[in-house]
C-alpha cells in the first residue's frame, strides 16, 4: 500500500523502492510505481500502463482514428512533439522502476463534443530502455540535472521549495513556500448537508421550483 494514503484506502499501485549513489556526495532515494504485470514472449513481466488522450484533431491535423491503423507512427510522431514532457516523464519512470513493458493506451472521445465518454482506439507496447533510445531519453543528462538540483538545494537552508519552470524561456525559478503551503485539510472538513453544493440536475430543480 501507499504510505500517503488513507490507511483504509489501499494502493492500486505496487511500489519498488530504490536507492542510486551519485558520485561521492550524494545517495538519492526514490519510490517507483508499478501498475502490474503482462505476459510477454512467455514470460510474466512487470509492466507501467498509460493513456494518451487525443487532443482535438481539427486543431492537431491529425486524426486518430483515421491514422491509428495505418500511420501509428504520426500519431506517435505527433504526441512526442506536443507532449514530450509527458512521454519522457513516463519513460524514466518505467526506467527507474524496472519494468520491462511501457504500454500506451490511445484514447479518445466518442464523440468530439461528448467529455464523458471514451474509447482505446488501439495500444503499443514498449520496452522502456528501446523507448527512451527513440525518444532519445538519456539517463546520463536526467542524473545530471537531479545532481545539478542536489548542488543548489545543497547550499540552501531546510525548507520547502516549489521549482518552476518558465512556459515561455528556459529558465526555472526557485520559490521557498510555507511548509504547509501544499497541504489540504478540506476533506476534514465538515460541511452541513443544507450547505453541500447540489448535483446540476438538482440545482436546475430547485431553481425553477423558487
Amino acid at each position: 500500500a501507499s504510505p500517503y494514503a488513507p490507511e483504509t484506502q489501499p494502493s492500486t499501485k505496487g511500489h519498488i523502492y530504490k536507492s542510486w549513489q551519485l558520485g561521492d556526495k550524494y545517495e538519492v532515494a526514490a519510490r517507483c510505481d508499478v501498475d502490474g504485470v503482462m505476459e510477454s514472449k512467455g514470460q510474466t513481466v512487470l509492466a507501467n500502463f498509460r493513456a494518451m488522450n487525443e487532443f482535438d484533431p481539427r486543431i492537431t491535423g491529425v486524426d486518430w482514428r483515421q491514422k491509428i491503423d495505418n500511420q501509428r507512427g504520426a500519431v506517435l510522431a505527433t504526441e512526442l512533439k506536443n507532449n514530450s514532457n509527458k512521454l519522457s516523464k513516463w519513460t524514466a519512470q518505467a526506467v527507474l522502476g524496472g519494468v520491462e513493458a511501457l504500454k500506451l493506451g490511445y484514447v479518445t472521445r466518442v464523440h468530439h463534443k461528448d467529455n464523458t465518454r471514451h474509447a482505446v482506439i488501439g495500444t503499443q507496447t514498449f520496452k522502456p530502455k528501446d523507448f527512451a533510445a527513440q525518444i532519445n531519453l538519456k539517463a546520463e543528462s536526467c542524473w545530471g540535472i537531479i545532481h545539478a538540483f542536489l548542488d543548489i538545494f545543497a547550499k540552501m537552508q531546510d525548507g520547502t521549495y516549489l521549482i518552476f519552470k518558465d512556459p515561455n524561456r528556459a529558465i526555472i525559478r526557485i520559490y521557498e513556500t510555507p511548509a504547509s503551503a501544499f497541504e489540504s485539510h478540506y476533506a476534514d472538513d465538515y460541511i452541513p448537508e443544507n450547505e453541500q453544493a447540489l448535483p446540476a440536475e438538482a440545482a436546475a430543480k430547485q431553481d425553477e421550483d423558487v
